[in-house]
């Protein structure tokens, strides 16, 4: 060290802690200063620094650099550094005083691990400097102590490479320590201690010590090779140092621990039997310790499964057991005979020891009790119930034992076993032996578990017995559980399976009471009643089954009235199927199961329609609910496909169809039917066949409307339907456009001549009753029609003076017309054209008599020049009665010329009718007496025009 930085060095410590000035402003004075100076300088002033402990601010940076730098420092003294002893001296105070600080902080908890062995590496590392070249042996063990010290600091942290730099250190002080003894045995005379004997006692021991934790670092960094080295050179020495025989051996079977844990099982056995071996060299044998290296040695073979590992396994836990008796070890016995799967004898023999042992306790059992079930061995635990079960005690775990001991038997073959042992819990239970309520709750879980594999099997009468078993566990104190319901049920369930219909009953009622409001309480009153026949209570049952369900508005118990109606259709209950099904579309959310029940209720109405039980209407209730359903799922949920969908609406529309041509008596149920069957075809995709099918609807909707009209006396109902008669031939008309205007329409869709003659009818009816103007359009169109038939004519005529219609006029033109045809023929029909000309001179007759003496003379003419004697006698005879009465009439009325007009009409007929003979003398007399008359009037009125 240069003179400059000697004086310089204790200017700065006083400038450092005796001026009041920042630490950080110091801080650099200290750093400036010693830019120049050696390391040993800087060591030593770092040292002072550190030696002054931690500050209270744990954010003091500054310090933490001084660790960090003595750090690196003490990493660069080497012997070519020279010093001097002054300087040693100094260097050795600071390292033991920071030594001591460092377990002061330590102690304190105000630096973390890593800075505490930074600590004790710098002070290890500087009084190693200052004593590099010292023979003494008292310093050489101050060392040895510091070095194992500062090699634990750093193991703990898991930082490895200083703390292998530190063993290497120890090695060479132990070496160092040897050459020292060895050249005192040389020479004859102590170097240090006066008894050469405690000498090389602590000479062993420290190296002991050093080449345990050699084993310690090795094991910690995993080189499994190294650690076993000097596990081997350890043990050597402990037959020098037996005293550390416990401490070695601890070591070695800690080692073996953490190889058993990470499942490293041939590790692990070379560690136990290390242990076991070092173990033996003691002065002192821990027959404890002993055993519990051979019971985790037989654990680690059992696990290894090495060759002949049974017979290992076995050797070392029987040596275990006969070195110290411990539950441990009978356990460990017990798992290996049972995992090398011995004979039943061994391990009942062996199962007796442990339950015998007097450390034989609650969790012993428990555990042994797993054990057994793991292996699947039950025959020994049943035979030696009684010795589990004195081990209860009366803690709170104290019914677990029955509940394993349960659970064990119930996964065995021998069932019977399970049945005997539940019986005497059972017992045990009732008679002062009182299961708290969490051992009970276990004991039913394994009931009904039980029982449930019974159920699944088809064997309900075992079911029921295992159900009986929870049963018994309930007093008759108890209240209303919805366990005790869910029971009585599941009693019930399996009843109604063995056909024992009273006792199903029973256990219905009882699970009624226990909870009445429960749906499934209700579902099961509702099986029982159906299977025994009783319609009544089934019906009963049903409609509180639907209350529950709506009161819940759970979704996952609407498929229970699904199996209700199923339920009811299995036992062929119509009566009861309809209502169920009526309570699935009413209260189910899910259109699929919706759509389902609906077709089901549709197809048993159809049988009820057809034997009179049930009106028509409901069952169109019912399809009208289709076409709802189906519509808001074609518009919203997706749940059913298009392909399902299209074949749901298919189905519902030829049901409407076959009913609407059913419906013949009911003109009502038939026009909505056949309105359904349109809306249900306006949800499939519109082709050829869909456009026939909704054109043959609306004509047939039309017809049925009419229908209603002509049988209804009410005006507004009478106007609404012959409206909605129009409605429908808008309706067919728009359908035609659309169908010109599709895609799959390769030509003009032009509907058939029948239908567009129903539909000129239809809408002239309507509109002729309805008094509207528009009905002359329509005739006008009849006109236009190619090769219009005369019965055409006809009908029209007929519907324009209908009742309701009374329009003379224009049923007067369609006659016209229709008598006009008749005659333009090639050989015309007189029969049907003298039932036309009948009608026309009818109407004409009221008000219009002019043009009705015009058709005589027309019809004359026609009888005259073409009938030719084919025009009806009958109808000859009408028009000659026809017109001789009326102009009696007017003959009686004093008008006789106009009487010999109708008259002389008459006369003309006369000769064309077969009855001639009957009226002609008759006729001629009254026609003379006539003409006598008119003379009269003629001459008279010549008279007077005279005078």
């Amino acid at each position: 060290m240069t003179d400059a930085v000697r004086c310089c060095i204790p200017y700065l410590i006083l400038d450092y802690f005796g001026k009041t000035m920042s630490s950080h402003v110091v801080s650099k004075d200290i750093e400036a200063s010693l830019k120049n100076a050696g390391p040993v300088a800087k060591l030593e002033v770092v040292l002072q620094e550190l030696c002054h402990g931690k500050p209270d601010n744990t954010d003091d940076f500054t310090w933490l650099s001084y660790v960090h730098k003595g750090f690196s420092l003490c990493d660069s003294l080497s012997h070519s550094l020279s010093s001097l002893p002054q300087d040693k001296v100094e260097l050795e105070n600071c390292a033991n005083q920071l030594w001591n600080t460092s377990v002061v902080l330590k102690s304190k908890g105000t630096v973390e691990p890593t800075v505490y062995a930074k600590l004790r590496y710098i002070s290890f590392q500087v009084v190693g400097f200052v004593y590099e070249s010292s023979s003494d042996v008292k310093y050489l063990k101050k060392q040895i102590v510091m070095g194992l010290k500062t090699a634990r600091a750093w193991m703990e942290c898991k930082d490895y490479g200083p703390a292998d730099r530190v063993l290497s250190s120890l090695k060479q002080t132990v070496q160092q320590l040897h050459c020292i003894v060895g050249q005192k045995d040389r020479s004859g005379s102590p170097l240090c201690y006066k008894e050469d004997k405690t000498v090389r006692q602590d000479l062993d021991k420290d190296t002991l010590w050093v080449y345990c934790l050699e084993l310690e670092l090795r094991v910690a960094q995993g080189k499994h090779a190294e650690a076993l080295s000097a596990a081997t050179t350890a043990k050597e020495l402990v037959v020098k140092v037996p005293t550390e025989c416990h401490s070695v051996s601890m070591l070695c079977y800690n080692a073996g621990v953490d190889s058993y844990q990470s499942q490293q099982w041939e590790q692990a056995v070379a560690w136990l039997r290390e242990s076991y071996s070092v173990t033996k060299q003691g002065e002192n044998k821990d027959c404890s310790s002993q055993a519990r290296t051979l019971r985790l040695l037989a654990t680690c073979y059992m696990e290894w499964r090495c060759a002949d590992w049974a017979e290992l396994a076995l050797n070392a836990v029987s040596l275990a057991n006969q070195e110290h008796p411990h539950c441990a070890g009978l356990f460990v016995h017990l798992k290996l005979l049972l995992t090398s799967q011995a004979e039943g004898n061994a391990v009942l023999h062996a199962l007796r020891s442990l339950l015998q042992h007097p450390d034989c306790n609650l969790e012993v059992c428990l555990s042994t009790l797993s054990l057994l079930k793991k292996h699947q061995s039950c025959e020994s635990a049943f035979e030696l119930r009684e010795k589990f079960l004195e081990k209860q005690g009366t803690g709170p775990d104290s019914g677990l034992l029955w509940v394993m001991l349960q659970d064990l038997l119930l996964c065995s073959d021998h069932l019977e076993h399970a049945s005997t042992f539940a019986t005497e819990a059972i017992t045990a239970h009732n008679t002062g032996q009182r299961f708290d309520d969490t051992t009970k709750k276990q004991l039913h879980v394994l009931f009904w578990g039980r029982a449930a594999q019974y159920c699944e099997g088809g064997k309900y009468t075992e079911a029921i017995a295992w159900y009986r078993y929870s049963l018994s566990l309930y007093t008759s104190t108890t209240g209303s559980e919805p366990n005790l319901g869910k029971l009585h049920r599941n009693l019930a369930t399996c009843y109604l399976h063995t056909e024992h219909l009273d006792k199903a009953k029973q256990s219905a009622g009882m699970a009624e009471v226990c909870e009445p409001s429960h749906p499934h309480t209700h579902f099961l009153v509702y099986k029982v009643a159906l299977k025994s026949g009783d319609t009544q209570t089934a019906m009963d049952s049903l409609r509180k089954l639907t209350q529950c369900v709506a009161r819940s508005g759970q979704q996952d118990e609407e498929g229970i009235i699904c199996l209700a109606a199923h339920k009811a259709l299995e036992y062929d209950q119509v009566d009861v199927a309809v209502p169920a099904l009526e309570a699935v579309v009413s209260q189910n959310s899910s259109d699929v199961h919706t759509i389902t029940a609906l077709r089901c209720l549709c197809r048993l109405l159809l049988d009820k329609v057809g034997d009179g039980r049930a009106d028509m209407k409901v069952l169109l209730v019912h399809i009208r609910t289709g076409y709802n359903k189906l519509l808001v799922h074609k518009e919203t949920t997706k749940t059913l496909s298009s392909e399902d969908v299209e074949r749901e609406v298919i189905w519902f529309m030829k049901l409407s169809w076959n009913l609407a041509l059913q419906s013949k008596d009911d003109a009502f149920c038939m026009k909505e039917l056949f309105n359904l069957c349109s809306q249900f075809l306006s949800l499939c995709p519109l082709d050829a066949a869909c456009y026939s099918r909704n054109q043959n609807c609306q004509l047939m909707s039309c017809a049925a409307c009419l229908q209603l009209v002509r049988g209804s006396e009410d005006k507004n109902s009478t106007q609404n339907l012959l409206e909605e008669v129009l409605q429908h031939v808008e309706e067919y008309r728009m359908a035609e456009r659309r169908a010109n205007n599709s895609a799959w329409s390769q030509s003009p869709v032009k509907s058939s001549a029948s239908s567009e003659l129903f539909l000129l009818l239809f809408e002239f009816e309507a509109l002729s009753k309805l008094h509207d103007p528009r009905a002359e359009s329509v005739l006008e169109r009849a006109l236009t029609l190619p090769h219009p038939e005369p019965k055409l004519f006809h009908t029209l005529a007929a519907l324009a003076v209908d009742g309701q219609a009374k329009n003379a006029q224009l049923g007067m033109r369609a006659l016209k017309v229709a008598i006009r045809l008749q005659l333009q023929a090639d050989k015309p029909d007189f029969v049907k054209c003298s039932i036309d000309v009948r009608q026309l001179i009818a109407l004409a007759l009221n008000g219009r008599e002019e043009e009705a003496l015009t058709y005589f003379r027309e019809t004359v003419d026609v009888i005259e020049t073409r009938a030719q004697g084919e025009y009806p006698d009958t109808e000859v005879l009408w028009l000659m009665t026809k017109s001789w009465n009326h102009g009696l009439q007017y003959f009686n009325c004093g008008k006789t010329r106009e009487a010999e007009l109708w008259c002389s009409m008459s006369m003309k007929l006369l000769k064309y009718t077969t009855s001639r003979a009957s009226y002609e003398d008759q006729m001629v007399s009254v026609y003379g007496e006539m003409m006598t008359r008119l003379e009269q009037e003629q001459s008279d009125r010549g008279s007077r025009l005279e005078e």
